[in-house]
């Protein structure tokens, strides 16, 4: 068994580009073995599609809010086969 560890997503330090996170707290890794991760700090779920070394922001990442193009702390994200996502925020 292989022991090592591999990063997947992020590995640049603390931030908002699209190569970063900051405050992860939930990810869902789906049949193709994308990944999508709720960035809680940076208000958005992010997706790194298998393979990619800079995610791609799928909700929110307009700031922490109320509006639709928002989100406001995301704690976990789910997502179906339609590619709908599902998340839970603070309010």
């Amino acid at each position: 068994m292989d022991t090592k560890g591999v990063t997947v997503a992020g590995g640049y330090g603390r931030g908002g580009a699209n190569n970063q996170l900051w405050g992860s707290h939930g990810l869902y890794v789906d049949e193709n073995k994308n990944v999508y991760i709720a960035d809680f700090a940076n208000n958005r779920i992010i997706e790194w599609k298998h393979g990619s070394k800079i995610g791609q922001v799928v909700a929110g990442g307009n700031g922490g809010g109320n509006r639709a193009d928002q989100l406001n702390g995301p704690s976990y994200v789910i997502v179906d086969e339609e590619r709908e996502i599902e998340s839970t925020f603070v309010k």
